[in-house]
């Protein structure tokens, strides 16, 4: 199980992290609360890429069989759910965004990340 996990969330996390700091690095500002809102739109990015290599693993397939389908196609609606509301609330911010909004951007676009680790974590359980 820690192979999967390893292979199909860590790697993509760390390199998308890097993403978000090379990105980052060419902004004038660099890392504050208010690119955190940036930075939880790249983590659901990665949710969604991490979540087709739920179509391919043969150990997950085996156990739910045709429901993988429906499993990742409904991680990637709530995924796209958290996106919208990222954007929503990016769309209607005023003024410099302080620790708490910049804290919820993160919780949601590290919500997807935690959704999708916990579909390959109960697929491995059993």
């Amino acid at each position: 199980m820690l192979t999967a996990l390893l292979a199909h969330i860590a790697i993509p996390v760390v390199a998308g992290l890097a993403l978000v700091f090379f990105v980052q690095a060419t902004h004038a500002e660099g890392l504050s609360w208010n690119s955190c809102n940036e930075v939880a739109l790249d983590l659901i990015l990665i949710s969604v890429g991490a979540t087709g290599a739920l179509f391919l693993n043969p150990r997950l397939t085996a156990k739910w069989g045709e429901g993988t389908a429906v499993f990742g196609i409904l991680i990637v609606l709530i995924n796209l759910l958290f996106a919208s509301l990222l954007i929503y609330r990016n769309k209607h911010r005023e003024g410099m965004v302080g620790g708490g909004a910049g804290f919820i951007d993160l919780c949601l676009g590290i919500s997807g990340i935690v959704l999708i680790s916990l579909v390959y974590y109960v697929g491995y359980r059993g």
